[in-house]
């Protein structure tokens, strides 16, 4: 079983999110214990919050990262997570297997007030 192995990084000074499309990714690595850096300045460590892809897709194709707030059919709403080898939602406990009745509508550092 294969999986891709994709991040996107929340940078908490500059509140913006770095993804492989919005910059250029040979001038950044993500350290073996785990922090983001920047190789030209050494910027990130701390200030950065480095969020899993799921492997999945919502039911409109949107790919799902930890922290993202996800809608369930019946309206409720809660935060992907990642924890003891396995993704999961708060409202839903594992998320395996295709998601198309779920819908990403945010996530936690951009859209708190998403969450019910």
């Amino acid at each position: 079983m294969s999986r891709e192995i994709k991040f996107r990084i929340w940078d908490k000074l500059a509140e913006y999110y770095i993804t492989p499309e919005s910059l250029n990714q040979q001038h950044y690595i993500i350290t073996l214990n785990g922090e983001f850096v920047n190789l030209q300045n050494g910027a990130g460590g701390k200030e950065c919050i480095i969020e899993r892809f799921t492997g999945l897709q919502d039911k409109n194709g949107v790919e799902i990262y930890e922290g993202d707030i996800i809608k369930l059919p019946d309206g409720n709403t809660g935060v992907v997570e990642f924890c003891s080898g396995h993704f999961y939602h708060t409202a839903q406990t594992n998320l395996t297997g295709p998601l198309y009745w779920n819908e990403v509508i945010g996530n936690l550092l951009q859209n708190p007030e998403l969450l019910k």
